[in-house]
């Protein structure tokens, strides 16, 4: 088996040409091609032409071209090829086209990476499963699969196309090989990418981040875990929460956050997310409890504060909104029964009277009288509650 170092440098010892070379030397080419271009073409369009390019989309927004590969039967290969999920170490140097300028932030030496997961560019990630181990590709990718309309200022501009060589160095098929120590890194490493597409509001690809940081963890015991790894897991399911939050699902955002609770029921950013998406779900009264929690561990947190004041007084106009509502519900319904009290012959029809006009009169009189004393003591009562509902929240939550 090849060593670490020996993977390394083995496009040099088969090749003779550095990374940064076969690059230029590829490029030179394409500038011959140039030279010769029909006026009625463009130059991308002759530079792609050829075979040796594979247009993976069909329609060159993402183009391979190998520039050193030991697999001399594309068909019958013998060497091991990517595969989605899967984790491999590469090489990855990236220029903006055609210019040909380095973009230092985009390139890496021994850059480990979850193939499918997006832990580096899309374009990059969905060419990855077209390689072989040892393989060295030219990928040309548009700013759909780049970096956008958004670019990734200073160093990549928006709308940017970027021409990137890719070298495979290493491919490992088994993550549950890794120890608690070295998930938890690669857990931290994923974490922070899915906090750069958060920060880029690209929330799915965010959600897609923060899911397989948990999954990652999801087939070990309770008793494995440390720590570290606790806090890793609250984290990522406190940022997963948040995301889905962003983008309206608010059932798995409240599932994600008492995941992180259940970690740890006093963790303050947990509940202020919870309290949060409750209020989105118009759960006033749960939000203000939680909060009422979360600023008793802590005191001087703002954010809590803030949101906490916002929601008591929101809680008060909905009592006092309900309170009125009940009163007119009430005033309605008394006049509706007087009138069909007044209106209705209950002791016969206008066909077959029981009584005469007087003693019906009399008896719609007690009946109303009976009625009238009903729904006052039921107004009072419920009067008493709304208030009483008022007077508790005012005093508990000021």
């Amino acid at each position: 088996m090849e060593t670490k170092a020996q993977e390394e440098n083995l496009h040099q010892s088969n090749t003779g040409d550095s990374l940064t070379d076969l690059h230029d030397k590829n490029t030179d080419e394409s500038n011959q091609v140039e030279s010769n271009v029909v006026e009625s073409t463009t130059v991308e369009d002759d530079e792609f032409k050829s075979d040796d390019w594979l247009d993976l989309l069909d329609n060159k927004e993402i183009l391979k071209r190998t520039l050193f590969t030991k697999v001399t039967d594309p068909d019958n290969p013998n060497l091991p090829r990517v595969n989605r999920g899967c984790r491999v170490r590469i090489n990855l140097q990236t220029k903006v086209y055609p210019t040909q300028q380095t973009i230092d932030s985009e390139s890496f030496e021994n850059l480990e990476v979850i193939v499918g997961d997006y832990d580096v560019m899309h374009g990059i990630d969905l060419i990855l499963p077209m390689m072989h181990l040892h393989e060295i590709a030219r990928v040309v990718i548009n700013p759909r699969f780049g970096y956008g309309s958004k670019g990734r200022l200073p160093d990549v501009e928006p709308n940017c196309r970027l021409d990137c060589v890719v070298e495979i160095l290493h491919i490992d098929d088994d993550l549950d090989s890794l120890s608690l120590d070295e998930k938890n890194e690669l857990v931290a490493k994923k974490k922070a990418r899915g906090n750069f597409w958060f920060g880029r509001e690209e929330f799915q690809t965010a959600i897609s981040c923060y899911r397989r940081c948990v999954e990652i963890f999801e087939n070990l015991n309770e008793t494995e875990l440390n720590e570290s790894t606790n806090r890793l897991l609250i984290d990522c399911y406190n940022n997963l929460s948040i995301t889905q939050f962003k983008t309206d699902q608010l059932n798995a955002a409240l599932e994600s956050v008492d995941k992180a609770l259940a970690y740890d029921e006093k963790n303050v950013k947990s509940l202020y997310r919870k309290a949060q998406i409750l209020e989105k779900k118009n759960d006033l009264e749960d939000a203000v409890e939680l909060l009422k929690v979360a600023i008793e561990l802590e005191p001087n947190n703002s954010s809590v504060a803030n949101l906490l004041i916002k929601l008591r007084k929101r809680r008060l106009i909905e009592l006092e909104n309900e309170k009125k509502l009940y009163q007119k519900m009430i005033s309605t319904d008394e006049q509706q029964t007087f009138q069909t009290v007044e209106n209705k012959n209950y002791y016969g029809t206008s066909d077959t009277p029981l009584l005469s006009n007087k003693s019906t009169n009399s008896a719609n009189q007690k009946v109303s009288k009976k009625f009238n004393y009903v729904l006052f003591a039921s107004s009072a009562i419920i009067a008493l509650i709304i208030a009483s509902l008022i007077s508790y929240y005012k005093t508990n939550y000021n």
